[in-house]
């Protein structure tokens, strides 16, 4: 009986045994069916993840493998991508050799080319288009390949662009600015002289109205400027009539209409610009919103001005403003000109109409360009519409 008992614990404990056995087993083929499409994602992953850690050996390998070439991260971004943001001519070749996407674009529509562009990259950008890229493909807000070239600078890749095909005279679809403007208005003159031998359109206009000439003033890129003139670009040509925004640092409340480029330049400090435009004949009288440049350096300046929270323009180049306001009266400008609108220059309980530039300069109390005006003959007791003097 005894025996018995120990067959049936023994003949138990062999049961109990398969079952963990059989369960082990069922475990183990489970979890090989759940590991087996992991393990292909993690391979294609790891191509991506190789490529952007620059590991050639891995990415060798995994080629090697047949892995898929064109694998997504979850924004769309591929081995490709960023084979081409690393700048890694040998990656980016075997990549187009094994069959990658040269057209894929990522969730912002970034595609490779875009990024070979932005990079400067013209040995890059020949491998995308010989491999049958885009040539002109956009981003989501519409900046295209040759747009990003022109803002990047590197004029071997926007030569090579315009050779294979891209638009010279596109335009944006956001802002409708095109390549000219983008390279005046990041300083890139070579591109700039390359676009125009191009036959760039030098009266092209964005969605506000500005020309690569107003552009190139806003900025204070006084070579630019010199360019465009000499190209024949209108050193008249001003904003058009539309709701805006412009102050004297860029930003504020007042209209833009009529703005030149002379306006543009002094309005953000850049004298040296506005010394130019003065010189090729800008008249330093233009009053389209009611004020001068002459007005404009009294609050350009912001000498003790308060009740203003806009900082004062950074400015460029080694002419300062009491220098310019000279340049400015010896072109001609009329010291006692009356301000008819309304200076975008912050809160004050000054009327502006009918304010001279030394009225306007005594309300910030800026002595140096009070002394100035004098000097160079202005009257100091025009009194402004309201009959308010300097002196009260």
């Amino acid at each position: 009986m005894t025996q018995l008992k120990n067959t049936a614990k023994i003949f138990g404990a062999l049961k109990h045994a398969n079952k963990i056995i059989k369960i082990r087993r069922l475990v183990l083929v489970s979890v090989c069916f759940v590991l087996l499409p992991l393990t292909n994602a993690e391979e294609n992953i790891s191509l991506i993840e190789a490529v952007n850690m620059q590991d050639l050996n891995k990415f060798r390998l995994l080629i090697d493998q047949g892995v898929n070439v064109n694998q997504e991260e979850a924004d769309g971004t591929r081995a490709l991508h960023w084979a081409v943001h690393h700048d890694n001519v040998n990656i980016t070749e075997q990549l187009i050799a094994a069959g990658a996407n040269v057209n894929a674009k990522n969730r912002y529509e970034v595609a490779a080319l875009s990024l070979a562009a932005n990079n400067g990259n013209k040995d890059i950008v020949s491998l995308l288009l010989d491999a049958g890229a885009n040539v002109n493909t956009a981003m989501s807000q519409g900046e295209f390949v040759l747009l990003t070239a022109a803002r990047t600078g590197v004029a071997e890749v926007v030569e090579l662009l315009l050779d294979r095909g891209a638009e010279v005279n596109a335009a944006e679809s956001w802002r409708g600015q095109t390549p000219l403007m983008w390279a005046a208005a990041e300083n890139n003159l070579t591109v700039v002289n390359l676009l125009l031998s191009r036959g760039a359109n030098l009266d092209a206009r964005s969605g506000k109205g500005f020309t690569a000439l107003l552009f190139a003033a806003r900025e204070g890129h006084t070579k630019i400027v010199d360019t465009l003139l000499n190209h024949g670009a209108d050193i008249t040509e001003s904003l058009p009539a539309r709701a805006g925004i412009i102050t004297e640092n860029g930003t504020g409340t007042a209209t833009q209409t009529g703005l030149n480029a002379l306006l543009l330049a002094t309005g953000s400090a850049h004298f040296e610009t506005a010394s130019l435009l003065l010189d090729a004949g800008a008249d330093p009288n233009h009053s389209p919103l009611g004020w001068t440049a002459l007005h404009q350096i009294s609050w350009v300046r912001k000498m003790g001005q308060s009740g203003s929270n806009n900082p004062t323009p950074e400015g460029s180049g080694e002419l300062g403003s009491l220098d310019f306001v000279r340049e400015l009266v010896e072109h001609g400008a009329n010291l006692n000109a009356l301000a008819n609108g309304r200076p975008p220059v912050g809160v004050s309980s000054l009327n502006m109409e009918g304010s001279t530039p030394f009225l306007l300069a005594s309300r910030s109390a800026d002595v140096e360009l009070l002394r100035l005006l004098v000097d160079l003959g202005a009257d100091p007791e025009v009194p402004n519409i309201d009959n308010s003097t300097p002196l009260m």
